[in-house]
């Protein structure tokens, strides 16, 4: 997918996430790919932060600006036992 398509599909889940949803949560279920796209267009960084196999992340919207609340977490597994060696997540540091 072309960046620019990728921007838009964005901005359009923004907007369809922040139509008349004030106040409520809104649970949004993606790929590494548009989440990585979401923390870079949040934090102007140069790279996104290692984005594991079944993290949770968390984002709002506050005083008019998106928050990175959590990152990449995966405590909800902790009570499974999974098998850090098959749980790297993406290659990326």
């Amino acid at each position: 997918m072309l960046k620019t398509e990728l921007k838009l599909k964005l901005t359009i889940v923004y907007c369809m996430c922040m139509c008349g949803t004030e106040g409520e949560r809104v649970i949004v279920v993606t790929h590494g790919g548009v989440l990585r796209a979401i923390y870079l267009m949040i934090t102007k960084a140069s790279s996104a932060r290692k984005l594991l196999n079944a993290s949770v992340n968390v984002v709002h919207y506050r005083e008019e600006k998106w928050i990175i609340d959590s990152w990449s977490d995966v405590s909800h597994l902790s009570s499974v036992g999974f098998l850090q060696r098959g749980f790297d997540g993406d290659s990326k540091p």
